[in-house]
């Protein structure tokens, strides 16, 4: 660990504790603090045997445990799951203050290292805290496809597969230009109630449009409103310019999976049929790379798989952790 990822977890987490916070859901659950992070760890509800490996999973740069709570009953039916916010999503919160925001305290060094190899070494510790010494299997979308990714790279024996989901060899032309506008949205204004024109583009890049015009103008407009109340602009803008703009190209999805290569990491990439963040051209290019062979697409579906075709996603997903390690 450098001494600035020292600092940052001596500044703000200095205990790193799992202490269980009450999470304002409708189902009541807990979230817990694992290396400094907050995260949301649910036991199995009908566990066979120890034999099931535990699931982590990993969402998208603006997206937050809230997000993925209509994934929870189906994903921890048989397995422990552990869900994890990387460092920049989310609001920031203090674990030794019941959760506490602590936004704009600390920003600049709280978020002076939010790079792949900062969170997947987190993200190391938080399983070995909430898992012990167990293999896991790890399912990322987008951003948290590629915190996948650089686990697998620097901790290949913790893992037993990953699914990753909206993660390709290289952005496309469409794709870049997003991020650069992204980027351009969160640099206009310094204020978390500006983040509105990012939340609008950030959508409206990653659902298809025939799934925008379905649910309406109303519907979209919460989830809009959903993105500015849990997301803070600096922690976005520091996941986008470490994460995308960064120049190391061993740090990329390419480079990644060249790494990969030489660990024992087997996984399944799945991408929508009109995602243009990370098409399905490129995708298959990536899992050429890693040898995994034909990729899944999703008809009709853009960038946001788990949360466009949430059943679709789901049974590819269980049915890739629950196959036999010989097929």
């Amino acid at each position: 660990m450098t001494v600035m990822r020292f600092v940052v977890h001596l500044l703000y987490f200095s205990t790193a504790t799992s202490r269980a916070l009450s999470l304002n859901t409708k189902n009541d659950r807990k979230i817990s603090y694992f290396a400094g992070h907050r995260c949301l760890l649910v036991p199995a509800r009908h566990p066979h045997d120890d034999s099931v490996t535990p699931l982590a999973l990993m969402g998208g740069m603006a997206q937050t445990i809230e997000s993925w709570e209509h994934h929870i009953p189906s994903l921890s039916k048989n397995r422990d799951l552990l869900i994890f916010e990387c460092r920049g999503q989310g609001i920031p919160r203090d674990p030794q203050t019941s959760g506490e925001e602590v936004r704009g305290k600390n920003d600049d060094i709280l978020y002076a290292d939010v790079s792949l190899e900062y969170q997947a070494e987190s993200l190391n510790e938080a399983i070995r805290e909430a898992f012990g010494s167990q293999q896991v299997d790890i399912a990322g979308f987008s951003l948290g496809g590629r915190v996948a990714m650089a686990t697998a790279v620097l901790y290949p024996s913790l893992i037993r597969r990953l699914h990753l989901t909206g993660v390709a060899a290289q952005r496309e032309a469409y794709g870049q230009l997003m991020l650069w506008s992204w980027r351009d949205l969160l640099l206009l204004n310094n204020a978390d109630d500006s983040l509105r024109p990012f939340a609008w583009s950030i959508l409206l890049a990653t659902y298809s449009s025939k799934f925008v015009a379905v649910r309406g103008p109303e519907r979209i407009q919460t989830w809009v409103q959903h993105i500015c109340n849990t997301n803070c602009r600096d922690g976005l803008l520091a996941l986008l310019e470490q994460t995308e703009f960064q120049s190391d190209p061993a740090w990329y999805p390419l480079g990644m999976a060249h790494r990969m290569m030489q660990t024992k990491v087997h996984g399944r990439l799945v991408v929508g049929s009109l995602d243009q963040m990370a098409t399905p051209s490129e995708v298959q290019q990536l899992s050429n790379a890693l040898k995994w062979g034909d990729i899944a697409i999703i008809p009709d579906c853009g960038h946001a798989v788990p949360m466009q075709e949430a059943r679709l996603w789901r049974n590819d997903l269980l049915h890739f952790l629950n196959k036999n390690d010989e097929s």
